[in-house]
């Protein structure tokens, strides 16, 4: 029995580990990380990276909220944040204030009350919703082109984003 437990494998055993492929939220660039992992670094710029989903369901006061994968603000939240990134969509229900940067959709809820900027290839308001603020930059891909900081002065889109019909909102376009 000892002997079976000190005796070397004639051959190394090969460990498959399952992958999913992110985009990090700072460079805007795939990688590729375990399925189980719940944090990492981009390979590309070096930055952690959040790889969990966010569910707020109470009132949250804070910096920045960011993930490599989905933010819900749920019907009873009341959040107020500096911004909201998420590198695969946004879905508010409830109250939120700040700066929403996602590298998908962003739905706003039926009883959603939103107040501020939106930066993402598409955008969903649902019927009740209260929506104020802006601009609304929809039909750009921000992710990689906005410095994600936690102070300082609110990011500002590039300037070619608000010369071209298709990346910024109707109300934005110069005179």
């Amino acid at each position: 029995m000892l002997d079976l437990l000190t005796k070397r494998r004639s051959e190394p055993r090969l460990v498959q580990v399952q992958t999913e492929a992110i985009v990090c939220y700072h460079c805007g660039r795939m990688s590729s990380v375990s399925t189980k992992a719940m944090s990492t670094a981009c390979e590309h710029c070096r930055k952690p990276l959040d790889l969990h989903d966010i569910v707020m369901k109470g009132p949250h006061w804070g910096g920045v909220l960011c993930t490599c994968g989905r933010i819900t603000i749920t019907r009873k939240a009341r959040v107020q944040a500096k911004m909201a990134v998420a590198s695969l969509s946004v879905d508010i229900l409830g109250q939120f204030r700040g700066l929403v940067i996602c590298g998908g959709p962003v739905t706003i809820g039926p009883r959603a009350d939103f107040s501020g900027a939106v930066w993402a290839p598409t955008l969903h308001v649902e019927p009740g919703a209260e929506i104020a603020g802006g601009p609304f930059i929809v039909g750009v891909e921000p992710l990689g082109h906005v410095e994600i900081t936690a102070g300082g002065p609110r990011p500002e889109p590039p300037a070619d984003w608000l010369s071209t019909p298709a990346g910024a909102h109707p109300s934005m376009q110069p005179g």
